[in-house]
């Protein structure tokens, strides 16, 4: 994979995010999510969205694709904080 071409500019903070959309699991709701579905979210970063949407597709998996493995990690490691099992991180370019 050449990943020469992009270069992160850096993931924005939960506060930042979280001034934009202050209830993602809402947001995710209003946007016809259920919990009948499963989701992929791609450039999926550090889970801001990945990890609301695991929680209301539980058990079905919310495949979290991202470039960048740091960003993968640290949600894997959030979603293992929370408990939420259903999240399936995939390294990757969409």
């Amino acid at each position: 994979m050449d990943t020469e071409r992009f270069q992160n500019t850096g993931q924005p903070d939960w506060d930042w995010w979280g001034r934009l959309w202050p209830t993602p699991g809402a947001t995710l709701r209003r946007l016809g999510i259920t919990p009948d579905q499963t989701v992929a979210e791609v450039a999926c970063g550090n889970g801001y969205f990945a990890l609301p949407a695991a929680q209301i597709t539980d058990p079905n998996p919310v495949y979290a694709l991202d470039l960048e493995e740091s960003l993968l990690e640290e949600c894997t490691h959030l979603a293992e904080r929370q408990e939420i099992e259903n999240v399936v991180p995939i390294h990757g370019d969409a």
